[in-house]
């Protein structure tokens, strides 16, 4: 049986974000404890979308308009979305689809940041990455 450690929410630490320097075009790089990088490029039309209409001819909604974009090797994998609970707490929610070779099914995996970000949703300092575990309960057992 493996025990993993999953905080109040039934998340997982999955890597570490850290922001970058003001004269980087970068604005913020994460690292999976993986090996595995993103760096992270801020939507700089994010508030001029914000204040559009919707919808309109590129996004449905104020949910849909991205806050960063997400780049591996070189290529955009995805995106980060700003949110709001209706309790007033606030984080950052990516996105990834991603397909099941054997059945060929779609799901989308999810990854927060809860922490380290400004009211504009800036990353200012550095903080954790969480991922949802699958199950409800926190042991899994080996097969």
């Amino acid at each position: 049986m493996v025990l993993v450690k999953t905080d109040e929410f039934g998340h997982m630490n999955v890597g570490d974000v850290y922001p970058l320097k003001e004269e980087s075009k970068m604005d913020a790089v994460i690292i999976f404890y993986s090996g595995v990088t993103w760096v992270l490029f801020r939507n700089n039309f994010y508030e001029d979308n914000i204040n559009d209409e919707f919808p309109n001819e590129f996004y449905n909604s104020k949910s849909n308009v991205p806050i960063y974009r997400t780049f591996k090797d070189g290529a955009k994998i995805g995106y980060l979305f700003p949110r709001k609970t209706e309790k007033g707490f606030k984080f950052i929610v990516s996105i990834n689809e991603k397909i099941n070779k054997k059945n060929m099914k779609k799901y989308n995996q999810l990854y927060y940041i809860r922490s380290g970000f400004d009211n504009d949703y800036n990353i200012i300092m550095p903080s954790t990455i969480t991922k949802n575990t699958k199950f409800n309960f926190n042991e899994y057992e080996l097969l």
